[in-house]
């Protein structure tokens, strides 16, 4: 449906295969809302589930090049629950490494379907453990029973740890976006993690239009989102022992941090 899509000047369908929809839309309608002038190039799932990504990315193929990648797959593992790392993870491991894009995936949506998710365990690829796993936020501030004010991390975001021994996810961030871009079948409203990873994705490509040295560094992309999370978060729901993770500020990467060097 890229008829839909916004800004078509700055998308390019990439091997999708015409398996484009609704879902890829919403994605694409978060990425050109938050980061305008980023080129967005669109991947059929199958191709990424594999691969991790486009061959290349950063050659003369593309223009501009592709350093930011963002998956907000509903599940890439045979359609069903594991809790353990699986080959899409590690494509997705090699393919960050490898070729230096920075990867944010979606932490996944509790399913019902207790053969697709019975737990809220981290979905595949999000084990990867060089991505930036995104769970979900409400983004209206709430005030505790305790008088603080703060995020709640939503119902439905999965949260628990895999057999992995990385905690995750990485970040929250907000979802659940209202605008006429929307595609009307969906209410004119985007939400889930779907949401949550593309607006993360949007963050890291405006820092890195201000700071282009982190282009191609994953390594130093994921640490600031790390460690510039603020804003109390309740019902983390963290209850295997792992993180207990905060929304990252465009305030406190901006400018509570020197970019001096790495």
């Amino acid at each position: 449906n890229s008829s839909q899509i916004p800004y078509r000047s700055r998308y390019s369908s990439k091997d999708c295969g015409g398996k484009t929809d609704l879902h890829a839309t919403g994605v694409t309608d978060v990425l050109q809302l938050f980061a305008p002038s980023a080129t967005v190039y669109g991947y059929d799932s199958d191709h990424i589930s594999s691969t991790g990504g486009p061959d290349n990315p950063m050659s003369s193929s593309f223009s501009p090049k592709i350093y930011i990648g963002t998956v907000s797959l509903g599940y890439a593992y045979d359609n069903k629950y594991t809790n353990k790392y699986e080959s899409v993870d590690a494509a997705f491991d090699n393919y960050i490494y490898n070729t230096g894009v920075t990867a944010f995936i979606n932490a996944g949506n509790l399913q019902n379907d207790a053969d697709r998710q019975p737990k809220a365990t981290i979905h595949s690829p999000g084990k990867a453990a060089n991505a930036i796993t995104v769970g979900a936020a409400d983004p209206y501030l709430q005030y505790s029973p305790t008088g603080s004010l703060g995020y709640n991390y939503l119902q439905y975001s999965c949260h628990i740890n895999p057999e992995t021994g990385a905690p995750k996810p990485e970040i929250m961030n907000l979802a659940g976006f209202y605008d006429a871009v929307f595609p009307s079948e969906y209410g004119h409203s985007f939400n889930g993690t779907s949401s949550s990873t593309p607006f993360s994705a949007a963050m890291a490509a405006v820092l890195m239009s201000k700071n282009s040295f982190i282009k191609g560094h994953p390594e130093v992309v994921k640490p600031i989102f790390l460690t510039s999370t603020a804003g109390h978060v309740f019902n983390n729901r963290d209850t295997d022992g792992g993180a207990a993770p905060g929304i990252p500020s465009f305030d406190l990467m901006a400018y509570s941090k020197g970019y001096s060097g790495y």
